[in-house]
């Protein structure tokens, strides 16, 4: 008997530990352990509190799995996931003299590849046994949202916070409109399959939350295909009139908004930006344009990626291998070591690219593992479209917010803290809906 309430309370342990996982996966506060140094300064690994809880719930599962004998109560990562943890660790033999990196900076990655798309995976889908309990994650997910959107609704309608930095629990707000265009779909898809007013109020003022405090331009377009998506799926009618009347509301009320978000979109699209001239130094000469930090990236990538286009040069080599090839602005000399100018110029938050990072450091093979993995997801998510009423709405949801993924990755990194949870957590709900959808589980 005492054993029974003993397995009993570690698997409430893991349920808890999964649901409190999903309301801490947009938090990107951590603490720094300085093992890792960047610039003679401490630079990582960096421990959020949904790495801790991530690393607590997989234990009480693997606790409880093998107290119990209960062995199909462990689901396991997928193949994908483990042959890219696999193929990041071979960056142990990969990496070059040419591209300096160290040992415990591909440990570090390593480590955090198989902690996002092995352990947190695993985690979430086999907590997700029931319905009502993926109900369950899902709303905690929606919670942590409300209260991310609130503060930074707080931030956006203040006047002290720089519009870059109305990010809420994120560190700023490119972070945080790729969070509203990867969830949003999702929440709408879920909140119209339990049929709850209720539920459906929430998704819809979460929805309007994400819309003002979205001010960056590719995310903005990450969201709103990602919502056309979704609502073409439930109809082409459906999608069509309301399409047309968000396009209608959105264009009255953006530019009613305190904060001029279109111009703060316009800037994130551009190639060309207005130079500022607070961030140079004193002799170089002062330029009206200049190429956007985002484009100058891109083609430093390319031109990285072409020296080792197979088997790049190791987890967290990018900025080294982007270095010697980045050009500067004209305004800068040909080559400075300066470190003013290195700092404004490739270490800009949040513009790099998830694919062009991957190629750089893991190659067209690492690359191509990471797309067959968020593609195994995508064909999951279309597979449970055939579902019922309940499964195919949440399916039309997470089907829509993989779309929201697939683009909103080239301009930002969702390998990073605070993202990479909430992907992961998507990966989950659409192979658990394709389960559901196939009959592998009973609703």
């Amino acid at each position: 008997m005492q054993a029974e309430t003993n397995e009993s309370r570690t698997r409430r342990f893991v349920f808890s530990g999964a649901a409190l996982l999903a309301l801490a996966a947009p938090l990107t506060y951590s603490l720094n352990l300085g093992l890792v140094s960047a610039k003679g300064k401490p630079a990582g690994p960096y421990v959020t509190a949904a790495m801790i809880l991530c690393v607590l719930a997989a234990a009480a599962l693997l606790f409880y799995a093998v107290s119990s004998k209960s062995w199909r109560s462990l689901r396991m990562p997928t193949f994908w996931a483990l042959a890219l943890f696999a193929w990041y660790l071979s960056g142990f033999v990969r990496r070059t003299e040419d591209v300096p990196v160290g040992s415990m900076e591909i440990l570090k990655e390593s480590v955090q590849v198989l902690l996002y798309f092995g352990i947190a995976y695993s985690v979430f889908i086999s907590a997700m046994d029931s319905r009502k309990r993926t109900a369950l994650f899902i709303d905690a997910l929606m919670a942590a949202a409300s209260v991310c959107y609130i503060v930074a609704l707080v931030q956006y309608f203040g006047s002290s916070t720089h519009d870059f930095f109305v990010g809420g629990t994120f560190e700023n707000n490119s972070q945080l409109s790729a969070f509203a265009a990867v969830t949003s779909p999702l929440f709408l898809g879920y909140a119209f399959s339990s049929r709850r007013k209720s539920r459906i109020a929430a998704a819809l003022l979460l929805l309007a939350a994400a819309f003002v405090l979205t001010m960056n331009g590719w995310m903005f377009i990450s969201l709103a295909a990602g919502l056309a998506v979704y609502l073409f799926l439930c109809g082409p009618w459906t999608g069509a009139i309301c399409v047309a009347s968000l396009a209608l509301i959105l264009a009255f009320a953006l530019p009613a908004l305190p904060r001029d978000n279109i111009a703060r979109m316009k800037f994130s699209l551009g190639i060309y930006h207005k130079d500022n001239t607070e961030m140079v130094g004193e002799g170089w000469q002062k330029k009206t344009y200049v190429v956007s930090t985002r484009a100058r990236n891109w083609q430093a990538s390319y031109e990285a990626f072409t020296d080792r286009p197979w088997l790049g040069s190791a987890p967290s080599s990018y900025q080294n291998s982007v270095r010697a090839v980045f050009n500067f602005d004209p305004k800068f000399p040909a080559a400075t070591n300066d470190p003013v100018a290195f700092d404004i110029h490739v270490d800009e938050p949040s513009s790099f690219s998830t694919y062009l990072v991957l190629i750089v450091e893991e190659g067209i093979i690492g690359l191509c593992l990471f797309l067959f993995l968020v593609l195994a997801a995508l064909r999951c998510s279309v597979l449970s479209l055939s579902g019922s009423n309940a499964v195919a709405s949440i399916g039309r949801g997470v089907t829509a917010s993989l779309v929201a993924v697939v683009i909103a990755m080239q301009f930002t990194d969702f390998l990073d803290r605070g993202l990479a949870f909430v992907l992961v957590f998507v990966f989950a709900v659409a192979f658990v809906m394709y389960e559901y959808a196939q009959g592998y589980r009973e609703e």
